[in-house]
């Protein structure tokens, strides 16, 4: 029994001791650097994420051969990374980075990553979708053995795709940019699930087992452009019926259609001059084939196992047959099958049809079921443009619903029915966001999906009242099919995203909220507008009614800096509303920077505007202490023109003023122009002085005037002479401040 109690005490003390252990590892988060700027962060839920600047490093992959080498610091964790999160300062994605991730599913790839190394998602092989960023040039070798892979958009800006898509075994089709102009040496090797691939007329080469194993494509297209297709291209792609082979290619290499056993007819260009070894061997489907008279030898094995093989058609004399050079061994089916010479072939006409998508061209072609021979093939435009007449509604209570409009790329309006069908939500009458799906059909192949949403009814301001540094704003209930308001409030009219801030009211029910932390003295714009949650895939969504119109309020300033019209003819230390009219402005700006200093001022509206322009220059011993500043005034609210530490102004009458600032080494000069409130800059000079020994002005000038380069001095001193001749100088009140007789503001021009 005493054995007994004791097993269970310890059984128990066992069980203590594991408990901790057991809860860190269900937190358990690892991290570290992937880079001089680049740190990662792998959590307990499978999500790795890297963070940071730059480019991360290069990390080696199984295909490098070497088991001891440089390998991403996740790798020991491989296996339990679910998400890549790769944040919006990452440059590069290093080479072999996620090497082995076999349950990886999703990545999200920021525009700011130029560079994928190569075998960076090597063996990814639960990854079903990647959209690539616009910025990367380069994918070779990168998603070798994605077993899970589906679909891919590749950018316009990747040029090289070479072996990216190995043992890709789920990609069912692929569309390639313009962009690429070779398919290298086992691209889609392995890829057992393709269908179907458009080459573009900017592709030059197919390189080696380019689409080796493509077991489910049915038909390619070779352009024109193409002049070299590498050995055994084609081999294994055991469905492949339909082949047009561009008009340059001049050899029919090794093994090139090595076993494609449903390939039934087939017609070479003229130019070609020679098929290679094991060029059609295995084509156990092929009856008939038309071979030009420029063809002078075929190889050992070109035709062997094609026991169906019953029809040549040859482009020249039978004499020319006969002097051509056949590789007597593997060879039989081709000296047992006819031989039409001269092309004396009674075409039998079926039309293929490759349909068009949204981003490829198709094409309608007649193509002879005996000898392969081609005519009349014409393209079919891809269907590039699919939109809806509205992308918005009001809720209104009734079902609404926009039109579909698709185009092909040249223009040209497609048919309803015909070319595409649509299909809508049941109901489509409360606010929220539906989907209408696409779906091509006819000489056009894919589906497409497009948004559109019904937003609420919006509502009005009813008030806005202003309190001391604060705001209060009532609306009109808008209780039927909107969840809440949303209401910003801005010193911008236009409600610049830097001087706006938005308050939010989460009931429907709500009518009035107030804001705090504003400005005393300031003029602030408010609206409002209704929104209405919904769950779009999984995720919640605000749909937002239009904003209503803005009303303005001036927010309250406390009584001891309470703003007062700056018109007065004639303001002074001893005038109250001096302290008033500027307050805050003056005691903390100009009284802080003009202690124990000289100081010059005049308050003049320059553009007869009905805005007070506040001129100030503060004159201290040494250059550190220079100080001018331009003030506009107008409803008691003050906004900084210019602060610049300048020496001199020069006011004139039209409403421009300049400020000059040098010392030994350095002189600037800038021309500015008061409009409405606001300050443009007409002129900015920089320069700097060379020497002062030989009493020559060796003074560098450089002009930076819009839609102007930088100009000699000579240049520089013609444009402010003439501009100084043709502006009247002002003759400014200005008036000394010093300690004794602070803040005396003359009277206004």
């Amino acid at each position: 029994m005493r054995k007994r109690i004791l097993f269970i005490v310890f059984a128990l003390c066992m069980m203590a001791l594991l408990q901790p252990s057991a809860a860190s590892a269900a937190n358990y988060v690892d991290s570290g650097a992937c880079g001089k700027n680049l740190t990662w962060t792998l959590d307990n839920k499978g999500t790795l994420t890297i963070s940071g600047t730059g480019d991360m490093e290069d990390y080696d992959a199984e295909i490098s051969g070497n088991d001891e080498g440089h390998w991403a610091p996740w790798l020991e964790s491989s296996h339990d990374i679910k998400k890549v999160v790769i944040k919006g300062s990452v440059a590069g994605i290093g080479s072999g980075a996620f090497y082995n991730c076999t349950n990886l599913k999703s990545i999200r790839i920021p525009n700011s990553v130029k560079r994928i190394g190569e075998a960076a998602f090597y063996r990814c092989s639960s990854l079903k979708s990647v959209v690539l960023p616009n910025r990367v040039t380069s994918i070779s070798c990168v998603f070798m053995f994605c077993s899970s892979l589906e679909n891919i958009n590749i950018p316009d800006s990747v040029t090289d795709i070479s072996g990216a898509f190995q043992y890709c075994s789920a990609l069912e089709s692929i569309n390639l940019p313009d962009s690429i102009t070779k398919i290298a040496d086992s691209t889609f090797l392995g890829c057992s699930s393709l269908t179907s691939i458009r080459l573009s007329g900017s592709v030059t080469s197919i390189g080696y087992g380019a689409f080796s194993g493509c077991r489910n494509l049915k038909n390619i297209s070779i352009p024109d452009s193409v002049t070299s297709i590498g050995q055994k291209a084609f081999e294994y792609c055991s469905s492949l019926k339909d082949v047009n082979i561009s008009a340059k290619v001049p050899r029919i290499e090794d093994g090139t259609f090595f076993y494609c056993n449903s390939l039934m007819h087939i017609s070479l260009p003229d130019g070609v001059t020679s098929i290679g070894c094991d060029a059609f061997t295995g084509c156990s489907s092929l009856k008939s084939i038309g071979i030009p008279d420029s063809v002078t030898s075929i190889e050992f094995f070109a035709f062997s196992g094609c026991s169906n093989l019953r029809d040549i058609y040859y482009g020249g004399s039978e004499s020319d047959w006969e002097s051509m050079y056949k590789g007597p061994r593997g060879n039989s089916s081709l000296f047992e099958a006819a031989v039409h010479y001269n092309n004396a072939c009674a075409h039998s006409y079926r039309t293929s049809i490759t349909p068009a998508t949204m981003k490829n061209n198709g094409s309608v072609m007649e193509m002879c079921d005996k000898c392969g021979n081609v005519k009349n093939k014409t393209v079919i435009y891809a269907a590039k443009s699919i939109t809806l007449s509205k992308a918005s509604y009001t809720y209104n209570g009734k079902v609404q619903k926009p039109s579909v409009i698709v185009k092909d790329s040249k223009g040209k309006l497609l048919k309803k029915n015909t070319d595409y069908t649509l299909s809508y939500p049941s109901r489509i009458k409360n606010a929220g966001r539906y989907i209408v799906t696409v779906t091509l059909k006819g000489h056009y192949s894919g589906t497409a999906s497009r948004t559109f949403d019904i937003v609420p009814k919006g509502t009005s301001i009813s008030k806005v009242t202003a309190k001391k540094k604060k705001l209060t704003v009532k609306w009109k209930k808008q209780e039927n099919q909107a969840t809440g308001y949303e209401i910003a409030y801005s010193t911008s009219s236009k409600f610049a995203k830097k001087s706006t801030k938005i308050m939010v009211a989460e009931k429907s029910k709500t009518t009035s909220k107030t804001a705090s932390g504003l400005k005393a003295g300031k003029k602030y714009y408010v609206r409002i507008r209704t929104y209405k949650k919904c769950s779009v895939n999984g995720k919640s969504i605000r749909l937002y009614s239009k904003w209503s119109k803005a009303k303005a309020v001036v927010a309250k300033m406390s009584s001891s800096t309470k703003a007062q019209s700056v018109t007065a003819t004639k303001l002074s230390a001893e005038n109250k509303r001096a302290r008033k009219a500027y307050g805050v402005i003056l005691e903390d700006e100009l009284y802080r920077r003009a202690a124990d200093r000289k100081v010059e001022y005049a308050l003049i509206d320059l553009d007869n505007n009905g805005i007070d322009e506040l001129f100030v220059n503060v004159v201290g011993n040494c250059s550190a202490d220079y100080y001018n500043a331009v003030y506009a005034f107008k409803d008691g609210a003050a906004k900084l023109l210019v602060d610049i530490p300048f020496v001199q102004f020069q006011v004139y009458t039209d409403g421009t003023f300049s400020d000059c600032y040098g010392h030994t080494g350095y002189v600037e000069e800038k021309y500015y122009r008061v409009k409405d409130g606001s300050l443009i800059t007409l002129l900015e000079t920089e320069g700097h002085i060379e020497s002062s020994k030989t009493g020559k002005d060796y003074t560098k000038w450089y002009l930076k005037k819009i839609g102007d380069k930088d100009v000699s001095y000579a240049a520089c001193r013609k444009w402010i002479e003439k501009f100084q001749a043709s502006h009247k100088e002002m003759k400014l009140p200005y008036k000394d401040n010093t300690s004794s007789n602070r803040a005396s503001m003359l009277e206004k021009r």
